[in-house]
Parts: C-alpha cells; structure tokens; sequence
C-alpha cells in the first residue's frame, strides 16, 4: 500500500499547474500540447491555471488556443 500511496504523492504534484508547466522545456512545447485537446480540456486547464499568477504567459497560450480551434 506504501507504494501507490508514493504513487498518488507525486502524481498530485505533478498536477499543480505550477509544476506541470516544467515538464515542457519551452512554451512551443505547452502550446503544441494545448493543441492536441479540445476546447473543454483547454478551458478545465485554463480554470486551473487563473489561480496562479506566476502563469499569465500560460494563460495567454490557453486562450490563444482556444480562440484558433
């Protein structure tokens, strides 16, 4: 039981909008995966992401994004 407990541990940190924008290396990268989602998906995430205001730029990609699909 340790185990997934570790398990669910770092999945709920990876899932901080704050962390997860590390997983990319460059914006182009978060972009190109914004793109692969729907307009829900981008607007679940864009809803989470409001909450930070360290992630404006992130914000503005979402938006950008969704306003092109």
């Amino acid at each position: 039981m340790e185990i997934i407990s570790q398990i669910n541990q770092s999945f709920e940190e990876l899932i901080v909008p704050t962390n997860f924008v590390k997983v990319f290396q460059h914006e182009l990268d978060f972009k190109k995966w914004c793109e692969m989602g729907t307009i829900e998906d981008l607007e679940c995430v864009l809803s989470s992401f409001k909450e930070y205001e360290e992630l404006y730029e992130y914000c503005a990609i979402i938006v950008k994004t969704i306003k092109e699909k």
